[in-house]
């Protein structure tokens, strides 16, 4: 049970990080192109949600990864379908540029309801070590 805790705390940092270390590269000076962060929360937080599948007990899921897990499969199936058409039909730029669009707006949504997901996560593992130490 401890281990699950210390592997949320390192789940919770990590995807707070991936969050944060590009906007402060986009403050800073630093050549820094945005959309690199598109790429790097996303596959951070499906590589995640991959293994919060796998391998969390389905008593401390949230709620919410549910909805995650079908959103997540839902816009991968879009991308997949578009990537596909274009490569038969190389002329649907106009819809893959609305679907482009839609994710600028779509993806930091998706994430901070990651982040906020895992966090009642940890909060929901933690609880028992409250009341284990009171005692």
């Amino acid at each position: 049970m401890k281990s699950l805790l210390y592997w949320k705390l390192a789940d919770i940092i990590l995807q707070v990080l991936a969050l944060l270390v590009p906007v402060v590269l986009c403050i800073t000076d630093v050549p820094f192109d945005i959309f690199y962060s598109y790429f790097s929360v996303g596959a951070a937080q499906v590589v995640s949600c991959v293994i919060n599948k796998l391998f969390l007990d389905p008593d401390y899921r949230a709620d919410g990864r549910r909805t995650y897990e079908i959103t997540l499969l839902l816009v991968l199936g879009l991308f997949l379908l578009l990537w596909v058409g274009y490569l038969v039909w190389n002329d649907i730029v106009g819809v893959y540029g609305i679907f482009a669009v839609a994710m600028l707006f779509i993806g930091p949504i998706m994430a901070i309801a990651y982040v906020l997901t895992t966090l009642t996560e940890l909060i929901t593992i933690k609880k028992p070590y409250k009341y284990i130490q009171d005692i």
